[in-house]
């Protein structure tokens, strides 16, 4: 295991998200500035990156926890883990997320990528967190690899982890799809991901669009665009919400 050190500022915001309210970020992945992921996705706000496959300890526990109980206070809605990357590359988000609930009533969230579901040990962390927000930019091969750019990941054990984390969790599933122009739009694109979508049958489920500057130049959809994404997954029972 890797220990990063240093000083570290680990604690995002108050941010006001329009997916979860005022937010208290917690990044155990990369508060040293370093980017981990297993992902390098042209919509990255974060930029360009180190891809990072293996689970380690990126962070010090103590003085993360620390930093946290600092900032947390009654104006916070949601303690959010995200950050510099995929969050649950850090082995001890069980820990944290443990932790958390330990201080506070707050709810905890994780956003995540879902390449580590399949993982028993992240599975049982993440079914301790109140919110989890697993995300999927398309169900098919090759626009998968276009939009995300994963290394070492695996399309379908990365829908199959999805699908069997949605049967047992029992918070709230907020699945998340990011669509990019030209990558991920097309009539079969969207046709799969439909399909998908209703197995999984989310709390709620969040069309997003890139907002924030991306890694990569790319084109941005006009407001009436976006409306015709949202209407194609108008008819499911479950909210549909798109940013």
């Amino acid at each position: 295991m890797n220990i990063v050190k240093g000083d570290y500022m680990y604690v995002m915001g108050i941010v006001n998200s329009r997916r979860l309210g005022r937010s208290l970020g917690l990044d155990i992945i990369g508060a040293d500035g370093t980017k981990r992921c297993n992902f390098n996705c042209v919509y990255c706000e974060v930029g360009n990156g180190k891809y990072v496959t293996e689970r380690g300890v990126y962070a010090d526990f103590n003085e993360a926890i620390k930093e946290l109980k600092t900032h947390l206070d009654d104006s916070v809605d949601v303690i959010t883990f995200s950050g510099n990357g995929e969050p649950t590359l850090n082995e001890e988000i069980g820990e944290y997320i443990d932790k958390i609930h330990s201080i506070t009533d707050k709810p905890v969230c994780v956003i995540t990528n879902s390449t580590t579901l399949h993982l028993e040990e992240v599975k049982e962390s993440l079914l301790k967190a109140d919110i989890v927000m697993p995300s999927i930019d398309s169900c098919i091969e090759s626009s998968f690899k276009s939009i995300d750019r994963p290394l070492k990941v695996d399309l379908s054990t990365v829908k199959q982890s999805i699908l069997e984390f949605s049967k047992q969790y029992d918070g709230k599933l907020y699945l998340e799809i990011l669509f990019v122009k030209g990558y991920n739009d097309s009539n079969e694109d969207i046709n799969e991901l439909l399909s998908f979508v209703k197995e999984v049958n989310p709390t709620e489920l969040h069309i997003n669009t890139v907002d924030r500057v991306p890694a990569e130049k790319v084109d941005v959809y006009s407001f009436e665009e976006k409306k015709v994404l949202l209407s194609h997954f108008e008819a499911f029972d479950f909210d549909v919400k798109i940013f």
